[in-house]
């Protein structure tokens, strides 16, 4: 079966991540919410059709 290199990539990082936190979702959740307060210019975020945003979950 082919394998796609950019798949494989993905699926290498998140192993990684996944051992670096021990493979606790909480530890990973919270690595993901410091790099995105680390990095907030490479977020975006949806809008509604009427161009309003939709409410935050969580």
């Amino acid at each position: 079966m082919w394998k796609d290199p950019i798949v494989e990539g993905i699926h290498a990082v998140r192993r990684k991540i996944a051992h670096e936190c021990n493979h606790d979702i909480r530890q990973i959740i919270e690595r993901l919410r410091k790099k995105e307060k680390r990095h907030k210019e490479r977020l975006t975020f949806l809008k509604h059709s009427d161009g309003t945003k939709p409410n935050a979950v969580g």
